[in-house]
């Protein structure tokens, strides 16, 4: 499955993600994936085609603005946008639109998933009301959030992080819990 890249704008900044349709030509859901706090690297670029070769249309975001990057950069990338959830969360939607528009994306059926900080990115997409069905993020370094953050979670959740997972403090992966406001199908 070959990625596609496609550009996008955050308040006049750009970004090139990655496009795998595995569609058929046909609508199917769409699966905003959101990279790691290395930037948008091999790890990710795989989640999409591996989405697209299970039949879905997969979008991995660039959140960063640039590739290649070195540890240390990456880092200095990943912990400004820790601290300034809303342009975090700019981006995400930036990254959900272009799945949105996609011509073989059934718009209704939106998902997003994420590893560690890709993880928290996309449970801040949700905390923004996002209509996204459902989020996963696996070793997710989740970002402290209000109550009403949580309540504007509109999709169902899925955290997964490992019980002696010494990146995430126990307090922070019990710190996303709210109650489903999703109809049960």
């Amino acid at each position: 499955m070959e990625l596609q890249p496609v550009s996008y704008s955050v308040d006049g900044r750009e970004f090139t993600g990655l496009l795998a349709d595995g569609s058929g030509g046909r609508k199917v859901p769409g699966i905003l994936v959101a990279h790691e706090a290395g930037g948008l690297a091999a790890h990710t670029k795989e989640r999409a085609r591996i989405l697209a070769e299970l039949g879905f249309v997969a979008f991995a975001a660039d959140l960063f603005g640039e590739t290649g990057l070195d540890l240390e950069r990456a880092r200095a990338h990943s912990l400004a946008l820790r601290d300034d959830v809303p342009e975090l969360r700019a981006r995400m939607r930036a990254a959900l639109g272009v799945l949105e528009r996609h011509d073989h994306v059934d718009s209704g059926r939106l998902a997003a998933i994420g590893y560690c900080f890709g993880g928290a990115a996309a449970i801040e997409l949700a905390r923004d009301g996002a209509a996204i069905v459902a989020i996963a993020g696996f070793h997710a370094g989740i970002l402290p959030g209000t109550a009403a953050d949580n309540e504007r979670i509109r999709g169902k959740v899925l955290l997964c992080h490992g019980a002696d997972d010494p990146a995430v403090a126990p307090a922070r992966k019990r710190s996303t819990t709210r109650r489903s406001t999703a109809k049960k199908s």
